[in-house]
């Protein structure tokens, strides 16, 4: 049981994975956060993006009603990012890539 803890525990999603999950893969620029590999993801290998991808599509289809909540209530400054640095997606990228799970 202790084993299930630690892997429900290690599966939340912080807020540089929510952010990455909401602009896109790379989005995150603070090395050793969100979906990181060792590298930003544009530095990476075909395969090892293709694991950061296959990662997040994970965390899509266990979290996509938290991730759409939080979306939708994104704060001030996370709007103001989306706009200036984001394009001002009108839908997360996730849910673009990945098709809604609702």
């Amino acid at each position: 049981m202790p084993i299930k803890r630690r892997v429900a525990k290690s599966r939340t999603l912080d807020s540089l994975k929510m952010s990455e999950l909401w602009y896109g893969p790379g989005s995150c620029l603070l090395a050793g956060g969100g979906y990181y590999h060792g590298d930003f993801y544009w530095n990476l290998d075909d395969g090892q993006q293709a694991a950061v991808v296959a990662e997040m599509r994970e965390d899509w289809l266990r979290n996509s009603d938290q991730v759409l909540e939080a979306w939708d209530l994104r704060s001030g400054h996370d709007l103001w990012i989306g706009q200036n640095h984001h394009a001002d997606q009108l839908r997360p990228w996730a849910e673009e890539e990945f098709g809604p799970c609702r």
